[in-house]
């Protein structure tokens, strides 16, 4: 019987649903194919080369060991802040994300198609099945394997020894399961409080404790401890886990007080997990099934597309279908348009109105910090690729003379993708600086997007092709696509990185030549398109991709 009870939870079931969706998602996609016992040796080696690396560094206790450690000490220091300070504005920004998140989540409890067909069709209890997916969410991200490693990697650059890299990905691993645990925990808070007439006011409740946060700070010139408290144990586990001064077992301490907000946001879902129905429960509908054949000025359920559907060609409706409905939808551009705009007029207002040191965090922010968000999006963005434009992929090589055509549209909508994100970091480097020469960003990174874009889309049709479970996966890619693909985007990471120090260092020789390095970097890229959407075509057309 389904229904969600009273009585007490049964934690054998829900460690069965642990389980069946870890095998599903993560275990059964690897070992059941030679790909997969290739990929878990490569990662197997990947840890090994790095932990030795780290072990036998010599002199990473002092600055010659470690000069990105110093460096960003100085830095800092420079602009009168410490680690207590930065412990305080990380966790100030952790605190607002998470009254936001209780603040706007909707009132539904979102799973795939086929986890609703089981609660419907199997003997589940919903709440057994809520706080199974729930000990997924915490326990997933341990065995994303590339994930550990690029953050591995990340924090050996930076942390001033072995053991506090080590430290720093655990404090990575748990602020990521706070906030998975928090993404099922504030869906059924707000589902609970709008049975009982009181989502409303909770959400003033939530934006009126922010406002008066935000105020504070501005009162202080540093954050409130309103915000800067709450979440202060993961916040400060990471930023001494990377600083030089706090010893191991101050991190340690740190650590061990992290556990207590997780342990929190855990102990709300048994409770809440526990009134939830049936009905409650909303699948997703897979994004493919919204149709979009839109023609121009028309609106499909709440879509309008800037351009129509164009049937004179199979080669062109591929085009539309795939390229024109996603790039050139209303939805798009508007969200293109505010995330240029927001992020420039925000890097104005910091630059003219608040004081130098903002001016330099929020900088150095913007150079490390936009990268980072840009690669796990853009992971993101494949995973949706899979579901909207794969799943049908059948269709294509049915239809379709050769797979040029959705070759090229599959590449020109990642890149296109790719050099948004660009754009919005060069343009918001450029409004904080009021240089138009970081505008130059854009055509000296497109190079290395296109490259990306090219080595992502062809992984992905080479791993999807090696599925042995022919289905539907309603996340797109599985964990091993994923793995590969989280692999490509760290090169795509340091690209972003490079780009502004390329930039500035040509700038630095001569505006020309900058200008020239610029215009060449574009007619390079033209050029890699127009050849690497061949070599895609002939890869898709020899692996025949699992819908």
């Amino acid at each position: 019987m389904l229904h969600g009870g009273a009585s007490a939870l049964g934690l054998k079931e829900q460690l069965t649903i642990m389980k069946y969706v870890i095998k599903d998602a993560v275990i059964n996609p690897v070992i059941r194919s030679k790909s997969g016992v290739v990929y878990i040796v490569f990662m197997a080696l990947g840890f090994t080369a790095l932990l030795a690396s780290l072990a036998s560094s010599p002199g990473r206790g002092g600055p010659a060991g470690t000069p990105i450690s110093y460096g960003i000490r100085a830095f800092l220091l420079a602009h009168g802040l410490n680690r207590f300070a930065v412990a305080d504005m990380v966790s100030a920004a952790l605190t607002a994300i998470t009254v936001l998140a209780f603040a706007l989540t909707p009132p539904k409890v979102s799973v795939r198609g086929a986890e609703y067909e089981l609660v419907l069709t199997q003997p589940i209890e919903v709440r057994d099945f809520i706080m199974g997916k729930a000990l997924v969410s915490a326990t997933q991200q341990f065995m994303f394997v590339p994930y550990i490693l690029s953050m591995l990697i990340i924090s050996s650059f930076i942390a001033p020894n072995p053991t506090k890299a080590l430290l720093a990905i655990l404090s990575f691993l748990l602020i990521s399961t706070y906030f998975t645990l928090l993404d099922t925990a504030t869906n059924l808070v707000a589902l609970a409080l709008a049975r009982r007439g009181l989502r409303k006011a909770f959400r003033a409740a939530c934006l009126a404790y922010l406002a008066v946060g935000l105020a504070h700070t501005a009162l202080l010139k540093y954050p409130s401890p309103i915000l800067a408290v709450p979440l202060k144990p993961l916040a400060a586990s990471l930023t001494y886990s990377l600083a030089i001064s706090p010893s191991v077992a101050e991190v340690g301490g740190w650590l061990a007080l992290s556990l207590i907000p997780i342990a929190a946001i855990f102990a709300l879902i048994p409770p809440l997990a526990d009134a939830v129905e049936v009905e409650d429960l909303k699948p997703l509908a897979l994004p493919g099934g919204v149709r979009r054949g839109a023609v121009g000025g028309k609106r499909v359920r709440g879509r309008q597309v800037l351009k129509g559907l164009d049937l004179s060609s199979p080669g062109r409706a591929v085009m539309s279908v795939m390229y024109y409905s996603s790039i050139l939808s209303v939805t798009h551009l508007r969200s293109l348009a505010a995330a240029i705009t927001v992020p420039a007029a925000a890097c104005l207002a910091t630059r003219y109105f608040l004081p130098a040191w903002v001016t330099g965090v929020v900088g150095f922010t913007a150079y490390m910090v936009i990268p980072l968000a840009t690669a796990l999006t853009l992971t993101s963005l494949l995973n949706i690729i899979m579901v909207r434009d794969l799943m049908t992929y059948w269709i294509y090589r049915v239809y379709l003379a050769n797979m040029k055509p959705a070759a090229t549209a599959l590449l020109l909508k990642v890149f296109t993708y790719t050099m948004e994100a660009v754009v919005v970091m060069a343009t918001s480097i450029t409004a904080l600086t009021l240089n138009p020469i970081d505008a130059l960003i854009i055509p000296v990174a497109a190079p290395a997007a296109a490259l990306t874009s090219f080595a992502a889309l062809a992984l992905v049709t080479y791993f999807a092709s090696k599925r042995k479970i022919v289905k539907q996966a309603p996340t797109g890619m599985y964990v091993m696509e994923s793995s590969i693909v989280f692999i490509v985007e760290i090169f795509f990471i340091a690209t972003l990185v490079a780009a502004p120090i390329i930039t500035r260092a040509l700038a630095a020789s001569s505006t020309t030549t900058l200008l020239t390095v610029a215009s060449a970097a574009a007619a390079a890229t033209a050029t890699l398109i127009l050849g690497l959407k061949e070599i895609l075509a002939k890869l898709m057309e020899r692996y025949d991709i699992v819908t």
